[in-house]
């Protein structure tokens, strides 16, 4: 069976004809290969009809209902559905009675792969009513609220093997739970190990050694990617904000960049801000893992002279959980902000790691990392420092969590999964409470993820990578370009900030729009270096951005991106995969470092500290790695 059939692959809008009694009842939802390999079928949510939809069960070999009516009317009975071919070698083997597809078209090759490494998972589902995909223009922000995807790339060094999906996408409903919903999966009964139970028995049993070797080396690029954002970070204002509020405090944790140390959970307060500073960190399940798991580890690991090898393991893991902490609970978005929340869990795993926690313990840091975490997306819009900090407190939640732990602190075994735990809080529902756990030890999600070339949004990375390409070929007059159109995933259209327009009140509101950014690009701006986001009142980038249309995806954009110029009534068009071109090579990931560092560290101490993060596996204490971050005497 191929990876996308395996792991589960989401298909266009289709329209479902569920033969109502006066032929009118129908609804709108997408084909689904379910991941789990035991049911194939149809899921949506019904919206105003008064019918439910059935999935065939092969393993039972019957039609159950998958979701009620919205309305109070009784249920017809389900339609028997037929899956033609089990094992689907691409999704146009997957066929339904009562099923008519006029926006379908089989994925390619290269679409298949997409669908693989960009992970749309069989829950990943948003009913539209209108069963439309796209072509209208979204020119204000507060339009739909739905979800796209993104992608997920391999880490430092060649991958071995499929990729394979982390769940760190999905189409996300943002209306309520239709009336008379099935109540959620119950919580395991006796016997069964909780999801913090079975995590923190992974967590705690799981050794250096126990780690593909293709594994350490993304970590080591991870960490050397962490390091190099967070010196380049060292006078931004909001890592000030942070060392002002903990300046009082003394330690035994570096700061990274400066000379004074502190305790453990303000240091990794600081240090997070300062890997997250410059918008350049790494992407991973809607977040980013190393400004939260790489300074928590680095904070105890300091503090209690673990081992180099004990860092790398402890970046490993938590970055596991992260992801894991989000795919149990998609429906976070877009209420709330993966980083702080899921981000918050994988920074309490990486301590509870460097802190030796038993499992027991381990359950108890995890549950209270799930009670205290917190975050949501509205200053990416405003351009304020809060969303910047929210993901200092995860990581100082991480921390904190499992040094309560340690110190006896106790939390509910069913934190995650229980009636009023966390996937019910922040997803709304613990149904994806099983993909927490899937392959949970067989492989290690940091192999996924993507790192930033540029000091910009995730989202609008891809868009200044295809302008930047198209300026190359045609060497754009500025004056004569007429209008710039984007055309974009669901997800990427409404992530908060990347519709935002002028004025540009503060560099990170103008380093989040697309618009902006991919007008300073087409104009030959410096969008590699930070600084140059200071000039938000540049007039001809402005003037330009203006000019730039953000369309909703067209029928089958899936993780596509689209630009178009018109430039002297001639249109110049260039399309490309969403973060196709962010995968950590060790080159990548080296020059990065050298390209940051350089123009804060001498050259002797950046050397010496790319040499050691290249061998930390054999380094006995890291004291000797966060030494080299302070200044040089």
């Amino acid at each position: 069976m191929p990876a996308f059939a395996r792991h589960g692959v989401q298909c266009p809008p289709i329209a479902v004809d569920m033969g109502g009694r006066d032929g009118q009842d129908a609804v709108a939802g997408r084909r689904v290969v379910d991941g789990r390999g035991l049911r194939a079928g149809f899921e949506l949510q019904a919206f105003h009809c008064r019918v439910s939809v059935g999935r065939r069960d092969r393993a039972q070999g019957h039609c159950r209902d998958s979701t009620p009516a919205a309305s109070a009317h009784a249920p017809v009975q389900c339609k028997r559905m037929r899956l033609f071919s089990n094992r689907c070698r691409d999704l146009s083997a997957l066929a339904l009675t009562s099923v008519e597809a006029p926006h379908y078209s089989p994925f390619n090759d290269k679409q298949v792969r997409l669908a693989e490494q960009f992970c749309w998972p069989a829950w990943a589902v948003q009913t539209r009513i209108d069963g439309a995909c796209g072509g209208t223009s979204s020119r204000r922000q507060g339009q739909s609220e739905k979800r796209g995807m993104t992608r997920a790339g391999h880490g430092i060094g060649q991958a071995r093997g499929p990729m394979h999906r982390t769940g760190d996408s999905a189409m996300h409903a943002t209306l309520p739970a239709p009336a008379g919903s099935p109540p959620d999966a119950a919580p395991p009964q006796g016997g069964t190990a909780t999801v913090a139970e079975q995590w923190a028995t992974f967590l705690h049993d799981t050794r250096f050694g126990d780690l593909p070797a293709d594994t350490v080396a993304r970590a080591k690029s991870r960490l050397l990617d962490a390091l190099a954002t967070a010196v380049a970070a060292r006078e931004l204002p909001v890592p000030a904000v942070a060392r002002r509020f903990v300046q009082a405090n003394r330690g035994p944790a570096t700061v990274i960049g400066y000379a004074g140390q502190l305790p453990a959970v303000d240091a990794a307060f600081v240090n997070a801000t300062l890997v997250n500073g410059c918008t350049h960190d790494d992407f991973l399940a809607k977040s980013h893992p190393g400004a939260v798991a790489i300074p928590a580890a680095m904070a105890l690991g300091e503090a209690h002279a673990m081992s180099g090898a004990d860092l790398l393991t402890a970046i490993v893991l938590g970055y596991d959980i992260v992801a894991r902490a989000y795919m149990g609970a998609p429906g976070m978005l877009p209420a709330f902000r993966g980083t702080g929340v899921a981000g918050a869990i994988g920074a309490a795993a990486a301590a509870g790691k460097m802190l030796a926690l038993d499992a027991p313990r381990m359950v108890n840091a995890l549950g209270c990392a799930a009670m205290f975490a917190s975050g949501f997306g509205e200053g990416f819009r405003a351009g304020t420092m809060d969303v910047k900090l929210n993901v200092g407190w995860a990581a100082r939640t991480g921390v904190s969590a499992a040094e309560l732990a340690a110190a006896g602190a106790t939390a509910s075994p069913l934190a995650f999964e229980g009636e009023s735990g966390y996937f019910r809080a922040f997803g709304r529902t613990a149904d994806h409470a099983a993909e927490a756990t899937r392959d949970l030890g067989r492989r290690f999600l940091i192999d996924d993820v993507v790192y930033k070339e540029r000091p910009v949004c995730i989202f609008v990375q891809t868009p200044v990578h295809l302008a930047l390409t198209l300026r190359a070929r045609h060497r754009f007059d500025p004056a004569h370009i007429e209008r710039v159109t984007l055309r974009a995933p669901w997800l990427t259209l409404t992530n908060p900030g990347y519709t935002n327009v002028a004025p540009y009140q503060t560099p990170l509101k103008a380093r989040i729009s697309a618009r902006f950014t991919v007008a300073a690009a087409l104009l030959g701006r410096p969008v590699d270096e930070y600084a140059y986001y200071e000039n938000t009142a540049d007039a001809e980038v402005l003037a330009l951005s203006d000019r730039i249309e953000l369309l909703d995806p067209a029928t089958g954009q899936d993780g596509r991106v689209d630009l178009e110029v018109v430039c002297a009534g001639a249109a110049h068009a260039i399309s490309g995969l969403e973060m196709d071109s962010l995968t950590p090579t060790t080159d990548k990931i080296v020059a990065k470092f050298r390209r940051l560092t350089a123009p804060h560290m001498p050259a002797r101490q950046g050397d010496a500290l790319l040499r050691m993060v290249l061998a930390l596996e054999d380094v006995p204490d890291i004291g000797a790695l966060t030494a080299l971050l302070r200044p040089a005497e």
